[in-house]
């Protein structure tokens, strides 16, 4: 029996500010999968090249000064965001999410580690995982999640025959940063290093880096997202993941980092 009180209290910042980004974006991003939100953006271009049309127009000898061009930086600030939104800008950030992520080597290592994202991604990683024991890549199974990603994923796995005597795993994880410290917790003392790390394409980056700051030898393999997932879903990982990348970034996760496992 799985006992979650001998998890670990949670840091929540990072959770809550992605609940935040969610709710904040949601609507904007419901509105962005309509053709209207494209009509909406070519207006809005062509407004903002007018203006810098009137201030080049007003430009004389000297160079304007930073207060008198700011409106136009703050209005081209925020049309980069929305063309992020268009159709060509979400289709280019999310291949700037996993373009830069190394194909797999077909390379063996000591362990595969699946990343719970919920449910409805279990049944996909699940079956990466699988296929990747029954080519001999890796001996261990290692799920890494919060309880109940832990039961999807375990009862995912079982579901394809995996042994259960193969499968073992963490249930305490709540964040990515969590995944990472709570598997090198349970991995290094078993002298684990060398890992196929499974997740979605647009987690796989921030995911990669996270475990790499620790110690770990990452071979990436993405597991496909569903078929059915709709744009606006999608929209919301690939944003998500941005935000994800800066926050980690900003707080040192992906450098080299000491630990006491």
């Amino acid at each position: 029996m799985l006992d979650i009180s001998s998890c670990p209290a949670s840091v929540q910042s990072w959770l809550t500010f992605k609940h935040s980004i969610s709710n904040g974006l949601g609507d904007l991003v419901a509105f962005s999968i309509k053709p209207a939100f494209d009509i909406c953006l070519v207006l809005f271009a062509l407004g903002y090249f007018g203006i810098l049309r009137r201030f080049k127009a007003q430009r004389t000898s000297k160079q304007l000064s930073w207060q008198r061009s700011l409106p136009a930086i703050l209005i081209g600030i925020l049309f980069s965001g929305l063309l992020l939104l268009s159709s060509p800008g979400l289709a280019l950030a999310y291949q700037g999410l996993v373009r830069l992520v190394p194909a797999d080597s077909g390379e063996s290592a000591e362990a595969i580690v699946i990343l719970g994202r919920g449910k409805f991604l279990a049944p996909q990683r699940a079956e990466s995982a699988a296929t990747l024991w029954r080519s001999q890549r890796a001996p261990l199974i290692f799920v890494s999640g919060n309880h109940q990603e832990f039961l999807d994923l375990v009862r995912e796995l079982k579901q394809r025959g995996i042994p259960d005597a193969t499968v073992d795993g963490e249930f305490c994880s709540k964040t990515t940063e969590e995944n990472a410290e709570f598997t090198a917790s349970a991995l290094f003392s078993r002298g684990i290093r060398r890992i196929l790390l499974v997740t979605d394409p647009p987690h796989l980056m921030r995911s990669l880096l996270t475990f790499q700051s620790l110690g770990f030898t990452v071979l990436p393999y993405p597991s496909p997202l569903p078929e059915e997932l709709n744009r606006r879903d999608k929209t919301m990982l690939t944003l998500q993941e941005y935000s994800g990348l800066v926050s980690y970034a900003l707080q040192g996760r992906f450098f080299p980092r000491t630990t006491t496992y």
